[in-house]
């Protein structure tokens, strides 16, 4: 660096070094975002003081076109970091936008196909189907009986998603009784007492048969 630059660089002070250094970094950011134009859609999606309100107005002012960031903010009376913090929010806030589109235009598929496999349905057999696509089925196939497809059970775990989305999910107290496959929601109160003395009465008559071990708890 020749001696006149260094002479010119000391006579500045830190703080004016650190300004000019944002407002050059500034400038690549709006360059980098795609300009003026995007630049302004961009932080009407950021929450905005008085000062950042006149700022995105002089933004949209075609009179202040030609005037660098740096002005408009010091006629706007608001700071650099304000602006960054602007730019922050704005294209956060798109983002989340974007995201919740893709996610609301996607959801009654989803919603769909989760209601599919909550019910009883049938699908193609293995036997039926070969990686170059279907074929006849086997006759002596045991799954389907040659009949080329099989019933699938409702999946417990697809019902319970349903339920609960429906707001049918019982969220009293009572008690939650749970095995392998399957959870239950007895009601507590009058209503689980009689529960509890009929099944009590038949199982006083019932052969013995085989239980599967079940885990219980008490529901607050």
């Amino acid at each position: 660096m020749s001696d006149t630059a260094l002479a010119k660089r000391g006579s500045r002070s830190l703080s004016q070094r650190k300004q000019d250094t944002v407002w050059k970094n500034l400038t690549a950011i709006e360059a980098a975002h795609g300009g003026r134009a995007q630049l302004r859609e961009t932080l009407e999606f950021s929450q905005l003081t008085a000062p950042q309100s006149r700022f995105v107005d002089l933004l949209h002012d075609p009179a202040r076109a030609g005037d660098s960031l740096r002005t408009l903010c010091r006629d706007a009376g608001m700071a650099p970091f304000e602006l960054l913090e602007m730019l922050h929010q704005g294209v956060n806030a798109l983002a989340m936008t974007e995201a919740q589109i893709t996610m609301a235009t996607a959801l009654p598929d989803i919603v769909a196909d989760v209601a599919d496999k909550a019910k009883d349905h049938f699908v193609q057999c293995h036997c039926a189907l070969t990686p170059d696509g279907p074929q006849p089925p086997d006759p002596g196939c045991l799954d389907c009986k040659g009949r080329g497809y099989r019933h699938v059970d409702g999946s417990f775990d697809h019902q319970k998603l349903i339920f609960d989305a429906a707001k049918l999910t019982p969220r009293a107290g009572g008690v939650n009784i749970r095995n392998e496959n399957k959870t239950l929601v007895m009601p507590s109160g009058d209503a689980f007492d009689h529960f509890v003395k009929a099944t009590d009465g038949r199982a006083a008559i019932a052969a013995p048969v085989s239980l599967d071990t079940v885990d219980a708890e008490i529901l607050p």
